[in-house]
């Protein structure tokens, strides 16, 4: 249903439904019509100011990410080494520990070349004193140019009480 309603400046009547008729009711209605005094440019002009604000503060964050992934990407490039890998191993005689029967001896791998080492393979050796031998190998996975591992190797003597030998049995290229 539609009411007529006298224009105010005393042109002719316009039909308005009957919910839109007499003064705003609440903030949100009298915002909505505060917006529509004002002329189409000044809106615009308005939408664009806020606008072009975010949108700065948008593009000087996204650069920033964007120069700096290039900057970090050159940096490893460029101090990139192009060494073959070169594997050592450093026994950790003071943390053996025993538990059981048995002797827990930890190692350090370490590739101090630039090229990753895959399937690494490590012989540990114990001479102990009665000159009875005992070996033991490791296998690491996968290690990095430039990274370390840790491994444990088993034995029945003590490697405290003995000698003990670490080499590199073999590794694959990738």
């Amino acid at each position: 249903m539609a009411v007529t309603i006298p224009d105010p400046k005393g042109d002719a009547p316009e039909d308005r439904p009957t919910d839109q008729a007499g003064p705003p009711r609440d903030a949100d209605t009298a915002r909505r019509a505060l917006r529509r005094e004002r002329s189409p440019d000044e809106q615009e002009a308005r939408r664009t100011k806020l606008r072009t604000t975010a949108e700065w503060v948008t593009l000087a964050i996204s650069t920033l990410i964007v120069l700096g992934l290039i900057g970090l990407t050159t940096y490893f490039y460029v101090t990139a080494q192009n060494t073959p890998a070169a594997v050592e191993v450093e026994p950790r005689l003071s943390e053996t520990y025993q538990a059981g029967s048995r002797f827990y001896l930890p190692l350090t791998i370490r590739n101090t070349g630039g090229e990753t080492g895959e399937e690494v393979r490590i012989r540990v050796s114990v001479t102990d004193p009665s000159g009875r031998q005992e070996a033991a190998e490791v296998m690491v996975t996968f290690l990095a140019g430039g990274g370390s591992s840790k491994a444990v190797a088993a034995f029945g003597s003590d490697p405290r009480q003995g000698r003990i030998e670490a080499v590199v049995v073999s590794y694959l290229e990738p």
